[in-house]
């Protein structure tokens, strides 16, 4: 895209400058960019709505409602050949290097998981070999029985944990945790896993001013080869209402919480999102990852959880 203000044809030397122009004809960047480079949802011809330039120019839908009645009224050739642009030109603008993980396309204008087998009639790690992606997971299920917690072992919650989740039955102790907030007391169960719990409010504060800390926090899970799961009690819909419900206090837009989730999952290969309608769902979703010998690490907890295998 060049740096040449349309409305006045003068020249500037980044497209940064050319925005700050703007303010001088006294539109905003959604005016300016509706206006001179309208873009059209798929669906019903409605215009994009313009969050930011990266949402406005990689979007054909305005919601998921619109990406789902599009998907269902086209026949699979046409959806499998969308779906392939759409993520060749994702590959190249992002430089990915891990299929999309379930939370990534939940996050994105397109189908989860379960619909890209269903239109390519294989498992989803044999479509990331498709595109030349390395695939996160090798499982698609859970094994073996998540009936009953292993009575001998205790779960660890960290001290500074505020409103610690209720294990009902289960021995829990309260210590300090390097990283997480959560941990079984036994390793050769959990396979050295950790439980980040987030609140909504935390997760937006995280992927905004703590941003940073966040990310040295998991180069030294790196570093001790620990595992973090990532539990947000909140679904994706209400990740995506948060700030309505905060008296405009909350300057920042899902879109980019979501941005930097996505970052993460493609920057670090030993870190999970799982988003959950409610405490009681984080509660039982922990006791299985604690209690899964490790398997929870080739497992997409989040398709996992949405088709009903984690709960």
């Amino acid at each position: 895209m060049d740096s040449i203000c349309k409305e006045c044809q003068l020249g500037f030397r980044s497209l940064e400058a050319m925005h700050r122009h703007l303010r001088a004809h006294k539109i905003s960047l959604a005016y300016y960019y509706q206006k001179h480079f309208p873009r059209y949802d798929k669906y019903d011809g409605s215009l994009i709505v313009f969050k930011s330039i990266e949402y406005y120019f990689s979007t054909d839908f305005n919601n998921r409602r619109n990406v789902s009645a599009w998907f269902k009224s086209n026949d699979k050739n046409t959806v499998k050949h969308y779906l392939t642009d759409w993520l060749f030109n994702r590959i190249a603008r992002k430089q990915l290097k891990f299929m999309p993980t379930q939370v990534e396309l939940r996050t994105l204008p397109v189908p989860g998981m379960k619909y890209w087998q269903e239109v390519w009639g294989i498992p989803y790690t044999q479509i990331a070999a498709e595109f030349g992606l390395m695939s996160r997971f090798s499982l698609r299920s859970f094994s073996g029985s998540w009936d009953t917690f292993n009575s001998g072992s205790k779960i660890i919650i960290d001290t500074r944990e505020q409103l610690p989740l209720k294990f009902k039955g289960i021995k829990t102790i309260s210590e300090g945790l390097p990283f997480g907030d959560y941990k079984l007391d036994n390793d050769s169960m959990s396979k050295h896993g950790f439980i980040e719990r987030k609140a909504v409010g935390d997760l937006y504060g995280t992927m905004t001013g703590g941003y940073e800390r966040f990310q040295k926090e998991l180069d030294k899970a790196n570093e001790a080869c620990a595992y973090i799961v990532v539990v947000v009690e909140g679904d994706f819909e209400t990740v995506k209402d948060y700030p309505n419900h905060t008296g405009g206090r909350v300057k920042i837009s899902p879109e980019f919480i979501f941005h930097r989730v996505r970052e993460l999952i493609q920057k670090y290969d030993h870190i999970q999102f799982l988003f959950t309608k409610n405490r009681d769902d984080s509660t039982e979703a922990i006791k299985k990852i604690f209690t899964s010998k490790g398997q929870y690490k080739q497992i997409d907890l989040q398709y996992q959880y949405d088709t009903g295998g984690l709960i």
